[in-house]
């Protein structure tokens, strides 16, 4: 019995080191389904020469949280995340908590992506002291070509 709480304190430790768990959805769950965590998009837009898409996740409730980083990248989805040339920002694109409208929900929409690409997307949390959690799973998002 001891053996066996030590293996359940392990696991459990284990899912308090890396709070964002992740799924890729491009379209709600049944209501009868619980609606899994992760790191998912939620919509994309032409705007202009360039499209934007929106990444939400499930909220880390973990005391002392400061914000996410978003990282990026194209062409593979092996790190390093060293995406460049979006609106927001080169990688990873720093998200203090009081820069997200609903921190309960968090969700943030990147601008300028290129046209008949695929892009890579993971998040990490970090805290006040800014120690980060490991990598999200990926994400892929491949945006359509220019007709």
């Amino acid at each position: 019995m001891r053996d066996n709480l030590g293996l359940i304190l392990g696991a459990l430790s284990v899912l308090v080191a890396f709070p964002i768990l992740l799924w890729v959805t491009r379209e709600p769950s049944p209501p009868e389904q619980k609606p899994k965590p992760g790191l998912h998009t939620t919509e994309t837009a032409v705007q202009g020469n360039g499209l934007s898409v929106t990444l939400g996740w499930s909220a880390n409730t973990e005391p002392g949280l400061a914000g996410y980083k978003i990282y990026y990248k194209t062409e593979s989805e092996t790190p390093p995340y060293d995406g460049k040339s979006l609106t927001e920002g080169d990688s990873p694109i720093v998200l203090p908590m009081e820069e997200l409208e609903n921190p309960k929900n968090p969700q943030f929409t990147l601008h300028g992506l290129k046209q008949a690409e695929t892009y890579f997307f993971r998040v990490t949390a970090y805290d006040i002291r800014g120690k980060e959690s490991g990598f999200s799973e990926s994400v892929v998002f491949k945006s359509p070509s220019a007709n």
